[in-house]
Formats: structure tokens, sequence, C-alpha cells
């Protein structure tokens, strides 16, 4: 008998954004991880569907919260969890987010349409995300080493006499039993290697805006202007096309959480329609540019084949942009069962083009928009 009795697996409907829990139940005890938490469309179903998450784990622990990037759509609406994790004793082990260069990062804040504490967030994640959450932060950067393989374990604080142990890449494992090797559930980032050009209009923008950011840490010009120099520099050599936009969803996490060894089966019971026998695993992907060939092909090469087998449910790539999705994606997941589009129209997303690829890999195709919440609950046979 399986150590892993039940997973739960909710995607919430915030509109166009995402805000994705688990919970992994293991021999009676409840490990959660978070994904992402924003809307681009309602700053109140984000507070509300926080607020009942949070109720719904009071006086747990909470894993990992890791942020997929940071567009105001993936992260507005950490206020709204910080503020209902604080009322509900909700805990926070480790939060982890893409590691941004200081210019990645002003240009974001630029870009944002949010208010001072949310640009502060984009300028300063660790000083910020430390305040909200009293948790540890770790920044991870994209790496091309191939494979990603049981990673060793840290000597962060969740490595000690527990079921959970940390891992260097910011994921954890999950053992049978404290204190035995014998793993049974891990959850694994992966970013993809790349950096990206710069161009003048962009600095321009930069000098037009710096008084505006001023009081939140950023750089006098001369220090933006160095920053820009040495981007561009080591840009031109690694990527010399691409473009302002390739930025964060390059950069954007990729999170597989499912278990190890051979594919488990399990009851997908997916909204709308009747439990589905299937891999019990989970892939979320942000805006990730999946509709490239080569950036498929990394991340179905560090990840590997085993874990991408253990996949039944998907969050789509980007909403469900047609740029960000292809059919290549979708033939690295063979036992895909349920896909959720997380939009509301906006930029026409999700497109029909991205929802026909993900149903004729054989997934239910699942939108999740303006309901209170959609959830994929998952439970082993």
């Amino acid at each position: 008998m399986s150590a892993i009795t039940s997973v739960r697996i909710t995607q919430w409907g915030v509109g166009h954004g995402g805000f994705h829990t688990q919970s992994i139940d293991v021999k009676g005890e409840r490990v959660h991880v978070v994904y992402d938490c924003g809307s681009s469309d309602s700053a109140r179903r984000v507070e509300d569907a926080a607020d009942e998450y949070a109720r719904s784990i009071a006086g747990e622990r909470v894993e990992r919260l890791v942020l997929s990037h940071f567009d105001d759509d993936h992260i507005n609406g950490l206020r709204y969890l910080a503020d209902a994790f604080r009322k509900n004793d909700v805990t926070v082990g480790r939060i982890v987010a893409p590691l941004l260069t200081p210019l990645d990062r002003l240009v974001l804040a630029l870009a944002s349409e949010g208010d001072r504490s949310l640009r502060r967030l984009i300028l300063e994640p660790e000083a910020v995300l430390g305040e909200e959450f009293g948790a540890e932060i770790q920044l991870v950067a994209g790496n091309d080493l191939g494979p990603v393989n049981n990673a060793p374990l840290g000597s962060d604080s969740d490595s000690t006499g527990r079921r959970v142990r940390g891992r260097v890449d910011g994921g954890f494992d999950v053992n049978e039993d404290a204190g035995t090797p014998s793993l049974v559930w891990e959850v694994v980032p992966y970013v993809y290697p790349a950096i990206s050009n710069e161009r003048g209009r962009y600095w321009s923008r930069l000098c037009e805006k710096l008084p505006d950011l001023s009081d939140v840490g950023v750089p006098s010009n001369a220090d933006v202007s160095m920053v820009l120099t040495e981007h561009i520099k080591v840009a031109r050599e690694t990527r010399p096309n691409s473009r302002k936009s390739d930025w964060t969803n390059f950069s954007s996490i990729t999170l597989y959480s499912g278990p190890t060894g051979p594919s488990t089966v399990g009851w997908i019971h997916a909204p709308r329609g009747r439990p589905i026998a299937g891999a019990i695993g989970w892939l979320g992907t942000g805006d990730s540019r999946y509709g490239q060939k080569r950036t498929v092909d990394a991340m179905s090469n560090a990840l590997g084949l085993h874990r991408l087998k253990n996949v039944g449910v998907v969050g789509a790539p980007h909403h469900g942009s047609a740029k960000n999705s292809s059919a290549h994606f979708w033939s690295q997941l063979p036992n895909v069962m349920v896909a959720t589009f997380h939009a509301s129209g906006r930029h026409g997303h999700p497109t029909i083009q991205a929802m026909r690829q993900a149903a004729d890999s054989g997934a239910a195709v699942v939108p999740v928009n303006d309901r209170s919440y959609e959830q994929c609950a998952v439970t082993l046979r």
C-alpha cells in the first residue's frame, strides 16, 4: 500500500492570473505547496481565495511558496495571502522565486500596473517577502547542467527530523517516514538557462521613470548605466536576437510535483466530468515559453522522462497563449489527463489553438476563470 493516500490539486478561479495550491497526504501528514498568487482581473477574488485556503490549513505549514515570475497577475495577491496566513497561524518554510538582474527588476517595475508596494516587491523581493511571510527566501537561476537528479540535501531548517527534506535547488523531497531515505514524492523547480537582450528605448524609459522609483531602493543613474552596459555585453554574447518580452517568461519557474520512481496511478476528479484513472503528478508552467522547441527540449532533458511520465495534470503555459504553447510541448507529457487554463479573455487567452493542442494530446481541457474555484482532486486507488 502506498504511503501517499491522497493529493488535492486546486487551481483557484481568480480570473486572468494564477493561484495554485496542493496538499499531499502521506500517512496522515499533509504537505502543502503554493504556486503563484495573483490576478489582473479582481483583487477581491484573490483575497477571498487566499482567505478560504488559509482557513482550510489553519495552524499548518506550507513547505514551499513558489513564484513562477514577477508579472503582476502572478504576485499581486501575495499581500492578501500573507495577511490570511497570519490570521490563521499558517507558516511558510521557504519561498522560491527566479533570480533576476537589477535591470530585469527595473524594467518589470516600470511595466507594473500595481502600487508602490507591488513595485517594491519586484525590486526588493528578498526584503519584502521576508517581511510579509517571515520565511527563508531562495532565488534560483537557470542552469544548463543537464538532468535534474535528486539534488544533495541542504542544511535548511526543513531537513532535520521531519518527513520533508529540503533540496539545494529550492525543491524538496518527501520521505515515507521521518529519518528514512525512502522517497515517495518530490517537488522540483526548473528554470530555463537564458539571458535576454536590451535595447535603447527601454533605457530612455528607465531614465524617465527613475524619479518615481527613487524611494524604493532604485540605484542611481550611474549604477543603472553600469548595469545596463554589462547586461548588454553579456546578452549580445549569448542571445543577440532576444526581445524585452523574453525576459521574465524565459526565467519563469516550471514546477514538477509528483511521485518518485515509476508512475503512480490514481483517480483524477476533474470539475464537470467523471473521475479519470491516470498519473497523479502535476506540472506548473507559469508563463514559460514552450512554443519553442529548444525550450521544451531543455525542460524535458532537465526534468527527465521518468518525471514527465508521472504528470497527469498540467497548468497550461502562459494562460493558453498560442505563441507559448506547442504540440511539441504536449507531446512530452504522454500521460497527461487534465489541462487547466487560467485566463478570462485578456490578450485573447486562452486561444483556441492552445486548447486544441492540449485536447489533441488526450487532456481534458478545464478553463479556470471566474468561478469561486476549480479543483482537481487526485485520490489513489
